[in-house]
């Protein structure tokens, strides 16, 4: 893929416009909005599992979700307080993102059908899918 040039060409061209500028003062409230957005995002992706329970969550260092939680409220809080216009900014460039990931995203769906039992399998197909069986089990949905 072509990830790093990708990479590299925005790493110049946000380097370019601090030189067109060129006063750092004009391109940190952009580059502010963007850190605190991430770190609220990860914040709030880290309440939100510990809120819901999902046993998939297991990480090393845990803490309650209200400090997760509050710290999403916090880095939006003080983004507001920077600047609402580039908040309102990354709040878009957040959601265009989101939507291209929902676009490429497989959806999965749970399905009350239970799947065919393991004597109908072929041995092919029982060691692609070693999990098979149960009423409730994840399948792609086709669009």
């Amino acid at each position: 893929t072509d990830d790093p040039r990708l990479a590299a060409m925005v790493c110049f061209a946000i380097a370019a416009a601090g030189l067109w500028f060129g006063d750092i003062n004009v391109i940190a409230p952009i580059l502010t909005m963007f850190n605190l957005s991430t770190y609220a995002l990860l914040n709030l992706s880290a309440g939100m599992e510990s809120v819901m329970g999902n046993p998939a969550w297991r990480p090393t260092f845990r803490v309650r979700a209200f400090f997760p939680l509050a710290g999403f409220a916090l880095c939006t809080g003080a983004m507001f307080m920077i600047s609402p216009g580039w908040t309102f900014a990354a709040l878009g460039c957040v959601l265009v993102a989101l939507g291209f990931a929902l676009r490429a995203a497989p959806i999965l769906a749970v399905t009350t059908r239970p799947l065919p039992s393991k004597r109908n399998l072929t041995e092919r197909h029982q060691a692609a899918h070693p999990r098979v069986g149960g009423p409730f089990q994840r399948r792609r949905v086709s669009k």
